[in-house]
């Protein structure tokens, strides 16, 4: 699946895991191993390249299964109808 294809199944209010499951087949819990494994490779390779510590990694993929299982459950809402304030700004 392309990304365009996948965003523009996003932004019609489909959740990620609602799109895995029907593009793959997959349960939302394949979807967070899934991509749990491939954001851990990531930090992995940060490790090993100096850019963070092995505490920090640790820490980091403690919490990834949580956080990706949050963010798989939302569907897309465009930035204006955010609610909660960003720490940027739009002027």
């Amino acid at each position: 699946m392309s990304v365009q294809d996948l965003s523009k199944e996003w932004k019609q209010g489909k959740t990620l895991q609602q799109i895995a499951k029907e593009k793959k087949g997959w349960s939302g819990d394949e979807l967070v191993k899934k991509m749990t494994a491939v954001q851990s490779s990531k930090i992995d390779a940060a490790v090993k390249a100096g850019k963070m510590t092995q505490e920090r990694a640790d820490q980091l993929k403690q919490k990834l299964p949580a956080s990706l299982k949050r963010f798989t459950e939302r569907t897309y809402r465009p930035h204006s109808d955010r609610t909660q304030p960003g720490s940027y700004s739009h002027i």
